[in-house]
């Protein structure tokens, strides 16, 4: 005996393979997902001699936003910034980068971030020229030239690398540098050394 399809059957078959068809349809459409993880990027960086008494090194970090719309939340930048001397294994900094570190014209407002596409952000990070150990550095490199008035000492060049790699937002990825290169020429001051007072004995009456 032959089995008839009931109407409704045959509706429900073609309900069900018209919504399938829709369904591939949109999904065949949709633009496939770009998360931000790889849209902000490190465009440049740049090392300078800063300090008055004596040299610190000051890194800037410029950043970019290649996203096509803007990315606003809490910021919480996490990363390092590492910085080293190659002629000594020893002369070497790891620098923790914060919130605090971002800097004009990044666009922040109280802990909220704005970075419209193609805005700069920026980082600025400085070292004291004192290394993980605690060496100072300053006066362990040769001086090119000394001026004894003011008992400054100023240094011959010496390469500098830095690194960084930091991230944003919590749930963006990490940004990495290239590694750097810096000649570096620093300064630095003679300690004032205190006079030496002489103790005299009391003359006596006669």
């Amino acid at each position: 005996m032959t089995r008839r399809i009931r109407r409704s059957d045959s509706w429900a078959a073609v309900l069900i393979v018209g919504i399938l068809l829709i369904l591939m349809r949109c999904e065949e459409s949709l633009p496939s997902y770009e998360s931000p993880v790889d849209l902000l990027a490190i465009r440049k960086m740049e090392a300078s001699v800063g300090g008055v008494e004596r040299s610190s090194l000051i890194i800037d970090i410029r950043g970019v936003n290649n996203y096509d719309d803007t990315l606003q939340d809490t910021v919480r930048v996490t990363g390092t910034l590492d910085v080293w001397f190659p002629s000594h294994e020893d002369w070497r900094i790891t620098i923790p980068l914060t919130n605090a570190d971002l800097k004009p014209p990044s666009r922040l407002i109280g802990r909220l971030l704005t970075i419209d596409p193609g805005d700069t952000f920026r980082l600025q990070a400085s070292w004291d020229l004192v290394s993980k150990s605690g060496q100072d550095i300053l006066p362990h490199i040769p001086d090119e030239y000394f001026y004894e008035k003011t008992g400054t000492h100023y240094t011959q060049a010496e390469q500098i690398k830095y690194q960084a790699s930091f991230s944003l937002f919590r749930q963006a990825g990490y940004m990495e540098s290239a590694v750097q290169e810096y000649q570096f020429k620093g300064f630095w001051k003679d300690t004032p050394q205190a006079p030496v007072v002489s103790a005299r004995p009391a003359k006596q009456s006669p």
